[in-house]
C-alpha cells in the first residue's frame, strides 16, 4: 500500500514541475528574444520480485519473465528551444532586429561576450548600440574606404553614427555674413553702447569664438546723410567668456591675439 502512496505522489511532483515550467513560459510570453522549456519525464528503476529465466529441457520446464514493479516516476530533464524562433512583431523601432535559425546576437558585458536572441536594442551616448540592460552588440566594421568590404577579424562595439554623436575634423570659419533690416526706431542705434550683435566662429582647431558686432547710426558731419549706419568690432570671446582683445592700435581700435578676423580687407 505505501509502495502505491509512493509511486502516486512521484507523479504528482514531476506533474507539478511540469506545471511550474509551463507557467514560466506563459508567464514570458511578451518577453524579448524568451525561449520556452519543456519537461521530460523517465520511470524510476524497477523493484524486480521475480527474475526471468529460460526454459529447461532436462526438466521440461519452461521459461518465466521477470515480476518487476514501478516505483513512479522523476523529471529526466529539462529543456530549452535555444534555436527555436518566436513569432515576429512590429515594432516600427529600426533599431528592433529579429535574428532567425541558429544565428545569435553578440553582445558583451564586463568584457565577455554572450550569446542572445533578443534584438532589442538602443543606442547609448557615445553613439553604442547596445541592449537595454547596457551590453554593447558586437559586430565586424566595414572599410572606411569601401563600405561593402566587411573586415572579418575579431568583433568589436557597434557604433551607431548619428548628429549627437557625429564628428568630423574642425575647420576654421572663412567667412560670417551678417544681414538683416535696421530698425530706425530702435533707440540703441543711437546710444553709446550701440546696438551689439553676435558671431560665432571657429579656429582651426574646433574652438569657438564670439564676436561683438556693435552697430550704429552715425553721428559726425550733418552734413552727412541721416541714414548712415556703421559696425565695430567692440570684443571677441573665447567658449570661456574670457576677451581674447588685450591691445589697442594707433586709431584706438582693438588687436586680437592669437585670432584674425577680416573685415572687407581690413584686418581688426
Amino acid at each position: 500500500m505505501m509502495r502505491s502512496l509512493f509511486s502516486g505522489v512521484s507523479g504528482l511532483k514531476v506533474h507539478q514541475t511540469k506545471m511550474d515550467v509551463i507557467g514560466n513560459n506563459i508567464a514570458n510570453v511578451n518577453t524579448v528574444g524568451f525561449k520556452s522549456s519543456s519537461v521530460n519525464f523517465s520511470d524510476v528503476f524497477y523493484q524486480t520480485t521475480q527474475s526471468a529465466s529460460g526454459p529447461n529441457s532436462a526438466t521440461g520446464t519452461t521459461g518465466r519473465n521477470a515480476m518487476q514493479i514501478g516505483l513512479g516516476a522523476n523529471v529526466a530533464s529539462i529543456t530549452k528551444k535555444i534555436s527555436a524562433t518566436g513569432a515576429s512583431q512590429r515594432t516600427d523601432d529600426p533599431l528592433d532586429i529579429m535574428i532567425n535559425g541558429d544565428q545569435f546576437f553578440i553582445v558583451n558585458s564586463g568584457g565577455t561576450n554572450y550569446f542572445t536572441k533578443a534584438g532589442a536594442f538602443t543606442v547609448d551616448s557615445y553613439g553604442t548600440l547596445c541592449t537595454p540592460s547596457g551590453a554593447a552588440v558586437m559586430g565586424w566594421k566595414v572599410d572606411r574606404n569601401d563600405p561593402t568590404t566587411i573586415i572579418r577579424d575579431a568583433v568589436s562595439p557597434l557604433t551607431v553614427m548619428s548628429p549627437e554623436n557625429l564628428y568630423s575634423k574642425p575647420e576654421a570659419t572663412k567667412a560670417a555674413y551678417v544681414s538683416g533690416n535696421i530698425d530706425s526706431l530702435d533707440t540703441q542705434l543711437t546710444s553709446e553702447t550701440g546696438k551689439i550683435v553676435n558671431v560665432s566662429f571657429y579656429d582651426k582647431t574646433g574652438h569657438s569664438y564670439t564676436a561683438d558686432l556693435k552697430i550704429y547710426q552715425y553721428q559726425g558731419d550733418p552734413a552727412d546723410a541721416e541714414g548712415e549706419y556703421r559696425v565695430e568690432v567692440t570684443d571677441v570671446t573665447d567658449e570661456s567668456g574670457k576677451s581674447i582683445f588685450i591691445t589697442k592700435d594707433k586709431d584706438g581700435k582693438y588687436v586680437p591675439s592669437g585670432v584674425t578676423i577680416n573685415f572687407a580687407g581690413i584686418n581688426y
